[in-house]
């Protein structure tokens, strides 16, 4: 498993494959550090080898959809950018928010903003939201879609959100 480490602290793109002589074993080493692509159990056949790398060659939707990824203590991290709903800045912290959960992050919203792109937008300073969340917004606050609470809004970007969504929504008509 150090190997592994080593491996994914790197910048790279990989696939990570086990290989054990017995299933208990793979699924003994199978762990939240490991996370591998494949398993194969000992000895391994060429026809098996090959149809595993030919899967693994195989584009997927999570494999071709825009991530974020991030590092934290060596440990790199990576998420869908639909799954996140917002990024909240905090008592001097940076906070990813997805449905399930909350990652904290030591890049700034500025930073964040400018590396996101248009799918995501400044509507408060202390808040970067992903545009495709917005369920609705009026002068409160936005409200993003299946959450109760609502992000506060600066009163001078209201009509300027209110443009990109509708820009966002034409795009996705159009397709």
């Amino acid at each position: 498993q150090p190997v592994i480490a080593q491996v994914r602290a790197g910048q790279t793109q990989h696939h990570i494959v086990l290989t054990a002589p017995s299933f208990q074993q793979l699924i003994q080493a199978v762990t939240a550090e490991t996370l591998p692509t494949g398993l194969l159990l000992k000895p391994v056949g060429a026809e098996e080898l090959f149809r595993l790398l030919r899967a693994v060659e195989q584009p997927s939707a999570v494999q071709t959809q825009a991530t974020y990824v991030w590092t934290v203590k060596a440990r790199r991290y990576s998420i869908a950018q639909d799954a996140i709903l917002y990024f909240e800045s905090r008592s001097k912290k940076t906070f990813l928010v997805t449905a399930a959960q909350e990652y904290e992050l030591s890049a700034s919203l500025d930073a964040l903003e400018e590396q996101l792109g248009s799918r995501f937008v400044r509507t408060h300073r202390s808040y970067l939201t992903n545009l495709s969340m917005i369920d609705y917004l009026n002068t409160d606050g936005i409200y993003i879609k299946n959450r109760e609470e609502s992000i506060p809004i600066r009163a001078k970007s209201l009509n300027k959100i209110s443009r990109k969504l509708r820009e966002l929504t034409r795009q996705r008509n159009s397709l």
